[in-house]
Protein backbone atom coordinates (compact mmCIF):
# COMPACT_ATOMS: atom_id res chain seq x y z
CA UNK A 1 0.00 0.00 0.00
CA UNK A 2 1.39 3.39 -0.99
CA UNK A 3 2.44 5.84 1.70
CA UNK A 4 -0.24 8.63 2.02
CA UNK A 5 2.52 11.17 2.43
CA UNK A 6 3.80 10.18 -1.04
CA UNK A 7 0.43 11.04 -2.61
CA UNK A 8 0.15 14.28 -0.64
CA UNK A 9 3.51 15.65 -1.73
CA UNK A 10 2.76 14.78 -5.36
CA UNK A 11 -0.37 16.95 -5.33
CA UNK A 12 -0.15 20.39 -6.97
CA UNK A 13 1.18 23.08 -4.65
CA UNK A 14 -2.09 25.04 -4.69
CA UNK A 15 -3.99 22.00 -3.40
CA UNK A 16 -1.38 21.19 -0.74
CA UNK A 17 -1.51 24.83 0.41
CA UNK A 18 -5.29 24.72 0.66
CA UNK A 19 -5.29 21.45 2.63
CA UNK A 20 -2.87 22.87 5.19
CA UNK A 21 -4.42 26.34 5.46
CA UNK A 22 -5.46 27.57 8.96
CA UNK A 23 -9.04 28.13 7.76
CA UNK A 24 -9.42 24.51 6.67
CA UNK A 25 -7.82 23.26 9.87
CA UNK A 26 -10.36 25.22 11.92
CA UNK A 27 -13.34 24.18 9.79
CA UNK A 28 -12.35 20.54 9.86
CA UNK A 29 -11.83 20.59 13.64
CA UNK A 30 -8.25 19.34 13.36
CA UNK A 31 -6.32 19.85 16.60
CA UNK A 32 -3.09 21.80 16.56
CA UNK A 33 -4.12 25.25 15.33
CA UNK A 34 -2.81 27.40 18.19
CA UNK A 35 -4.81 30.33 19.56
CA UNK A 36 -4.95 32.47 22.68
CA UNK A 37 -7.00 31.30 25.64
CA UNK A 38 -5.93 34.31 27.72
CA UNK A 39 -4.19 37.48 26.64
CA UNK A 40 -2.31 39.97 28.82
CA UNK A 41 -4.35 42.83 30.28
CA UNK A 42 -3.82 46.30 31.72
CA UNK A 43 -1.80 45.99 34.91
CA UNK A 44 -0.56 48.36 37.61
CA UNK A 45 2.33 47.61 39.95
CA UNK A 46 4.13 49.51 42.70
CA UNK A 47 7.85 50.23 42.25
CA UNK A 48 10.17 47.40 43.33
CA UNK A 49 7.29 44.89 43.40
CA UNK A 50 6.83 41.86 41.12
CA UNK A 51 3.95 41.47 38.69
CA UNK A 52 2.74 38.77 36.31
CA UNK A 53 1.70 39.40 32.72
CA UNK A 54 -0.57 36.49 31.81
CA UNK A 55 -0.52 34.91 28.34
CA UNK A 56 -1.89 31.42 27.67
CA UNK A 57 -2.17 29.54 24.39
CA UNK A 58 -4.23 26.51 23.39
CA UNK A 59 -2.43 23.82 21.36
CA UNK A 60 0.80 25.81 21.45
CA UNK A 61 3.50 24.51 19.10
CA UNK A 62 5.48 27.67 18.52
CA UNK A 63 7.90 29.56 20.77
CA UNK A 64 6.85 32.32 23.19
CA UNK A 65 8.41 35.76 23.23
CA UNK A 66 7.54 39.24 24.52
CA UNK A 67 7.85 42.79 23.22
CA UNK A 68 7.81 46.09 25.09
CA UNK A 69 7.24 49.30 23.17
CA UNK A 70 7.80 47.38 19.89
CA UNK A 71 11.20 46.03 20.98
CA UNK A 72 12.00 42.39 21.87
CA UNK A 73 12.48 41.55 25.55
CA UNK A 74 15.02 38.93 26.61
CA UNK A 75 14.71 36.50 29.49
CA UNK A 76 16.93 37.44 32.43
CA UNK A 77 17.05 35.67 35.78
CA UNK A 78 15.61 37.81 38.61
CA UNK A 79 14.25 40.33 36.12
CA UNK A 80 12.16 38.76 33.32
CA UNK A 81 11.27 35.12 33.96
CA UNK A 82 8.83 32.63 32.49
CA UNK A 83 5.96 31.78 34.83
CA UNK A 84 6.19 28.15 33.66
CA UNK A 85 9.08 26.49 35.50
CA UNK A 86 10.48 23.00 35.66
CA UNK A 87 10.20 21.08 38.97
CA UNK A 88 12.34 22.08 41.93
CA UNK A 89 14.69 19.95 43.99
CA UNK A 90 14.03 18.89 47.58
CA UNK A 91 15.74 21.99 48.93
CA UNK A 92 13.54 24.25 46.81
CA UNK A 93 16.14 25.19 44.19
CA UNK A 94 14.91 25.37 40.62
CA UNK A 95 16.46 22.56 38.64
CA UNK A 96 15.98 24.34 35.34
CA UNK A 97 14.47 27.72 34.44
CA UNK A 98 12.50 27.36 31.22
CA UNK A 99 14.33 30.10 29.33
CA UNK A 100 13.50 28.62 25.92
CA UNK A 101 10.08 26.94 25.99
CA UNK A 102 9.96 23.50 24.32
CA UNK A 103 7.82 22.84 21.24
CA UNK A 104 4.83 21.99 23.41
CA UNK A 105 5.04 23.99 26.63
CA UNK A 106 3.19 22.72 29.68
CA UNK A 107 -0.31 24.18 29.55
CA UNK A 108 0.68 26.59 26.81
CA UNK A 109 1.66 29.09 29.49
CA UNK A 110 3.67 32.00 28.03
CA UNK A 111 3.10 34.23 31.08
CA UNK A 112 5.99 36.46 32.15
CA UNK A 113 7.11 37.50 35.61
CA UNK A 114 8.50 41.03 35.85
CA UNK A 115 10.64 41.32 38.94
CA UNK A 116 11.34 44.52 40.91
CA UNK A 117 9.42 46.76 38.51
CA UNK A 118 10.85 50.18 37.71
CA UNK A 119 9.35 53.13 35.87
CA UNK A 120 12.26 53.55 33.46
CA UNK A 121 12.63 49.90 32.39
CA UNK A 122 9.18 48.33 32.71
CA UNK A 123 6.47 50.95 32.24
CA UNK A 124 5.10 50.74 28.71
CA UNK A 125 3.12 48.70 26.16
CA UNK A 126 3.67 44.94 26.28
CA UNK A 127 2.78 42.21 23.76
CA UNK A 128 2.89 38.43 23.98
CA UNK A 129 3.93 36.65 20.78
CA UNK A 130 4.12 33.04 19.64
CA UNK A 131 5.85 31.84 16.48
CA UNK A 132 3.89 29.70 14.02
CA UNK A 133 3.48 25.96 14.55
CA UNK A 134 5.38 25.51 11.29
CA UNK A 135 5.95 27.57 8.17
CA UNK A 136 2.86 26.21 6.39
CA UNK A 137 0.19 26.83 9.05
CA UNK A 138 0.77 30.59 9.40
CA UNK A 139 -0.76 30.54 12.90
CA UNK A 140 1.71 32.90 14.58
CA UNK A 141 0.12 34.96 17.37
CA UNK A 142 0.51 38.52 18.64
CA UNK A 143 -1.60 39.79 21.52
CA UNK A 144 -3.13 43.23 21.71
CA UNK A 145 -0.65 45.73 23.24
CA UNK A 146 -1.49 46.34 26.90
CA UNK A 147 -0.07 48.88 29.27
CA UNK A 148 1.97 47.97 32.31
CA UNK A 149 1.90 50.96 34.64
CA UNK A 150 4.58 51.34 37.30
CA UNK A 151 2.89 53.62 39.81
CA UNK A 152 4.27 57.00 40.84
CA UNK A 153 2.49 59.05 43.50
CA UNK A 154 1.44 62.46 42.12
CA UNK A 155 2.32 65.70 43.81
CA UNK A 156 -0.28 67.27 46.07
CA UNK A 157 -3.04 68.83 43.92
CA UNK A 158 -3.26 72.62 43.72
CA UNK A 159 -6.08 75.06 43.05
CA UNK A 160 -5.94 77.96 40.62
CA UNK A 161 -8.44 80.81 40.35
CA UNK A 162 -8.11 83.45 37.65
CA UNK A 163 -4.72 81.91 36.74
CA UNK A 164 -3.39 82.47 40.29
CA UNK A 165 -2.47 79.73 42.74
CA UNK A 166 -4.83 79.51 45.71
CA UNK A 167 -2.91 78.23 48.77
CA UNK A 168 -4.76 75.57 50.82
CA UNK A 169 -7.35 77.09 53.13
CA UNK A 170 -7.36 80.51 51.44
CA UNK A 171 -10.34 82.28 49.91
CA UNK A 172 -11.80 82.26 46.43
CA UNK A 173 -13.41 85.69 46.17
CA UNK A 174 -16.14 86.33 43.60
CA UNK A 175 -18.93 88.88 43.14
CA UNK A 176 -22.42 87.70 43.99
CA UNK A 177 -24.10 86.27 40.89
CA UNK A 178 -20.82 85.63 39.08
CA UNK A 179 -19.46 82.28 37.95
CA UNK A 180 -16.23 81.35 39.68
CA UNK A 181 -14.10 79.13 37.42
CA UNK A 182 -11.61 77.11 39.47
CA UNK A 183 -8.95 74.72 38.22
CA UNK A 184 -7.45 71.74 40.06
CA UNK A 185 -4.11 70.37 38.84
CA UNK A 186 -2.15 67.29 39.87
CA UNK A 187 1.39 66.79 38.53
CA UNK A 188 3.82 63.90 37.97
CA UNK A 189 1.60 60.89 38.66
CA UNK A 190 1.58 57.51 36.97
CA UNK A 191 -1.16 56.79 36.13
CA UNK A 192 -2.67 60.28 36.39
CA UNK A 193 -4.65 61.00 39.54
CA UNK A 194 -8.44 60.91 39.37
CA UNK A 195 -9.84 64.31 40.38
CA UNK A 196 -13.24 64.94 41.99
CA UNK A 197 -14.91 68.13 43.23
CA UNK A 198 -16.99 68.73 46.33
CA UNK A 199 -18.87 71.84 47.48
CA UNK A 200 -19.51 71.36 51.16
CA UNK A 201 -20.39 67.67 51.41
CA UNK A 202 -21.94 67.48 47.93
CA UNK A 203 -20.00 66.16 44.94
CA UNK A 204 -20.28 68.47 41.93
CA UNK A 205 -19.43 67.90 38.27
CA UNK A 206 -16.62 69.59 36.33
CA UNK A 207 -17.47 71.55 33.19
CA UNK A 208 -15.78 68.89 31.00
CA UNK A 209 -14.06 65.52 31.54
CA UNK A 210 -10.72 65.51 33.28
CA UNK A 211 -7.79 66.21 30.96
CA UNK A 212 -4.59 64.14 31.24
CA UNK A 213 -1.28 64.88 29.53
CA UNK A 214 2.27 63.59 29.81
CA UNK A 215 4.67 65.90 31.62
CA UNK A 216 7.03 67.62 29.15
CA UNK A 217 10.08 67.07 31.36
CA UNK A 218 9.14 63.51 32.40
CA UNK A 219 6.99 61.85 29.71
CA UNK A 220 6.47 58.67 31.74
CA UNK A 221 4.42 60.65 34.26
CA UNK A 222 1.18 62.59 33.87
CA UNK A 223 -0.57 65.79 34.81
CA UNK A 224 -4.30 65.77 35.51
CA UNK A 225 -6.48 68.88 35.18
CA UNK A 226 -10.11 69.40 36.12
CA UNK A 227 -12.13 72.63 35.94
CA UNK A 228 -15.31 73.48 37.81
CA UNK A 229 -17.62 76.47 37.72
CA UNK A 230 -19.43 77.55 40.88
CA UNK A 231 -22.22 80.11 40.91
CA UNK A 232 -21.32 82.67 43.56
CA UNK A 233 -24.70 82.82 45.26
CA UNK A 234 -25.00 84.71 48.53
CA UNK A 235 -26.03 81.59 50.43
CA UNK A 236 -22.78 79.91 49.40
CA UNK A 237 -20.63 82.45 51.21
CA UNK A 238 -18.29 80.55 53.51
CA UNK A 239 -18.82 77.16 51.82
CA UNK A 240 -15.75 74.99 51.35
CA UNK A 241 -14.76 73.98 47.80
CA UNK A 242 -12.64 70.82 47.74
CA UNK A 243 -10.66 69.04 45.06
CA UNK A 244 -9.83 65.43 45.92
CA UNK A 245 -7.07 63.60 44.05
CA UNK A 246 -7.34 59.79 44.14
CA UNK A 247 -4.35 57.53 43.49
CA UNK A 248 -3.32 54.06 44.64
CA UNK A 249 0.15 55.31 45.57
CA UNK A 250 -1.12 57.83 48.11
CA UNK A 251 -0.85 56.48 51.66
CA UNK A 252 -4.53 57.28 52.31
CA UNK A 253 -5.48 56.68 48.62
CA UNK A 254 -6.52 60.35 48.29
CA UNK A 255 -5.25 63.87 48.99
CA UNK A 256 -7.59 66.85 49.36
CA UNK A 257 -6.99 70.55 48.80
CA UNK A 258 -9.66 73.10 49.70
CA UNK A 259 -10.53 76.78 49.65
CA UNK A 260 -13.30 78.92 51.16
CA UNK A 261 -15.84 80.73 48.98
CA UNK A 262 -15.90 84.47 49.70
CA UNK A 263 -18.99 85.93 48.00
CA UNK A 264 -19.01 89.70 47.73
CA UNK A 265 -22.27 91.59 47.29
CA UNK A 266 -23.23 95.19 46.70
CA UNK A 267 -25.58 96.46 49.39
CA UNK A 268 -26.45 99.61 51.31
CA UNK A 269 -25.70 100.28 54.93
CA UNK A 270 -28.00 102.20 57.25
CA UNK A 271 -26.52 105.50 56.09
CA UNK A 272 -27.37 104.61 52.47
CA UNK A 273 -23.69 104.25 51.67
CA UNK A 274 -22.67 101.71 49.06
CA UNK A 275 -20.73 98.83 50.65
CA UNK A 276 -18.87 96.14 48.73
CA UNK A 277 -18.18 93.56 51.40
CA UNK A 278 -19.15 89.98 52.11
CA UNK A 279 -20.24 90.87 55.63
CA UNK A 280 -23.26 92.72 54.22
CA UNK A 281 -24.67 89.31 53.23
CA UNK A 282 -25.20 88.52 56.86
CA UNK A 283 -27.38 91.62 57.27
CA UNK A 284 -29.21 91.40 53.98
CA UNK A 285 -31.86 89.02 55.23
CA UNK A 286 -30.99 86.52 52.43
Amino acid sequence: MADPAFHFFHLPFSIRHFLTSPSLLLLSGIEGFQRFSEQPKYTEVNPAEDTLLTCKVIDKRGTCSWQKDNKPVGIYTKKYEWASRMPTSDNGNVLHLDLHPPAVQLGGDCSLWIRSATLDFDDGLWECQVTASDFTTQDALTSQPVRLVVRVAPQRPRLEYEAVHVPPGHNITADAGALATVKCISHYGNPPATLKWFLGDQEISPIHPQMNATEPDNPRTWSATSVVQVSAMRERHGDILRCAAYHESYTAKSVVVEARLDVKCECWDNDMQNSDTASCILNAGH
